[in-house]
């Protein structure tokens, strides 16, 4: 709702995360397995490779711009020598010069030191062999649908004006950004303000009225993001491949909307 709405730093809003929700699976939960092989590895190291190359190329233009100005020392010395009579500050450049051109000696004997470590370190890399990484276990839902009813959300008008028009700040997507979602806005008409059986999931454990064809499972779902994908408060609930029935009526919302074309009825409780 965060990224329909644009809400970067929703987190901190204290009043965003007072709503209620509760989620119906639509389609019948399918995955798929795969081991995918990441290609970071080999990048990484090519990468290396690259930046001690440019490394040494930088030592070694270091050294021929002090080569330069030893050169140009050197023979300013030996036109001054070259002269028969020298000016007081001419003879004053002069005795300065050797102590010059030896810290430019020292400079670049220092500088090739570091060059030829900078070699040793690229031959090094030269030899190295890039190591297969190992494959990532990945597991994808096929065709993946869900009803998502929200109950008292203070941004409620703003974003029921986004689903009705199809428009989202952020891209939508389920999991990872590489898997875009798709959404769309249901209107829904309310029967009751009580369920007496649940499609979205319960935490009244004591309350089902438990069916031994039915498959339940047993989930923790976050109710609030502090920041970076990081949760707080959680609540555990369960999960049924079929309406979970109650023992006794409950709070919650039983309502009917049009999906496919049909005209469907859902009972869901909050949380």
């Amino acid at each position: 709702m965060a990224s329909i709405l644009g809400n970067a730093n929703y987190y901190e809003d204290q009043d965003y995360f007072d709503f209620g929700y509760s989620c119906i699976i639509l389609n019948e939960v399918r995955k798929k397995s795969f081991s995918q092989n990441y290609i970071e590895k080999y990048t990484s190291r090519v990468g290396t490779k690259i930046s001690t190359y440019e490394n040494v190329i930088k030592k070694y233009q270091d050294v021929e711009k002090v080569k330069e100005k030893l050169f140009f020392l050197k023979q300013q010395k030996q036109e001054l020598l070259e002269q028969e009579s020298l000016t007081k500050s001419q003879q004053n450049k002069l005795e300065k010069l050797p102590a010059q051109i030896d810290k430019q000696e020292a400079i670049i004997k220092k500088k090739l030191e570091l060059m030829d470590k900078s070699f040793y370190k690229l031959e090094s890399k030269r030899s190295e062999t890039f190591t297969k990484p190992k494959p990532t276990n990945r597991e994808l839902l096929l065709n993946p649908a869900y009803l998502i009813v929200i109950d008292n959300f203070k941004y409620e008008k703003q974003i029921i004006s986004h689903l009705q028009n199809h428009t989202s700040f952020y891209p939508f997507y389920l999991g990872n950004s590489e898997f875009s979602g798709n959404f769309n806005y249901l209107e829904i008409n309310t029967i009751t303000d009580y369920i007496e059986q649940v499609d979205s999931f319960t935490k009244q454990i004591d309350n089902i009225d438990f069916n031994f064809e039915q498959k339940y499972s047993n989930v923790t779902m976050p109710l609030k993001t502090v920041s970076s994908r990081q949760y707080q408060s959680y609540e555990k609930v369960i999960f049924s491949d079929k309406a979970i029935v109650l023992k006794e009526r409950s709070k919650g919302v039983t309502f009917e909307c049009v999906l496919g074309g049909k005209k469907r009825e859902f009972g869901c409780e909050f949380i």
